[in-house]
C-alpha cells in the first residue's frame, strides 16, 4: 500500500477524459477492465501493460488487499473424493485405507 500511495503521488495531473484513451508509449486505444468487485475501469494495452489514472493504484491495492485478509478468514474447504467415500461405504472397510494409488493417502 505505501508503495502504491508513493507512486500515486508521483503520477501526472489528471488530464481530460477522451472517449478512446490510448496507450502513451504506442497511441494503440486501450482496453478497460472491472476486476469483479470494484468500481475501477483499469486500462489495458497488449504490448505496454496495465496504465493506472491517479489514485487508481491505491485503490486496487486496497481492495485486492482486503480480499487477500477475507481469504485468509475462511480457509478452502478439504478435499472430499466420492470414490473413497464409496469404497468405504460398500465395501465395509471403515478403518482401513482406500485401495486405490494417489489422492491424499
Amino acid at each position: 500500500m505505501a508503495l502504491a500511495d508513493s507512486m500515486s503521488g508521483c503520477a501526472a495531473p489528471t488530464l481530460p477524459v477522451s472517449r478512446t484513451p490510448t496507450c502513451p508509449e504506442c497511441s494503440a486505444r486501450l482496453r478497460t477492465v472491472t476486476m469483479d468487485g470494484m468500481d475501477i475501469e483499469i486500462d489495458l494495452c497488449d504490448a505496454h501493460g496495465t496504465w493506472f489514472d491517479r489514485d487508481e493504484l491505491p485503490r486496487v491495492a486496497f481492495f485486492l488487499e482486503s480480499r487477500r485478509r477475507a481469504a485468509e478468514e475462511f480457509p478452502p474447504p478439504m478435499h472430499f473424493n466420492p470414490a473413497d467415500y464409496e469404497e468405504y461405504q460398500y465395501e465395509g472397510n471403515w478403518k482401513r485405507r482406500p485401495r486405490r494409488k494417489g489422492g491424499m493417502w
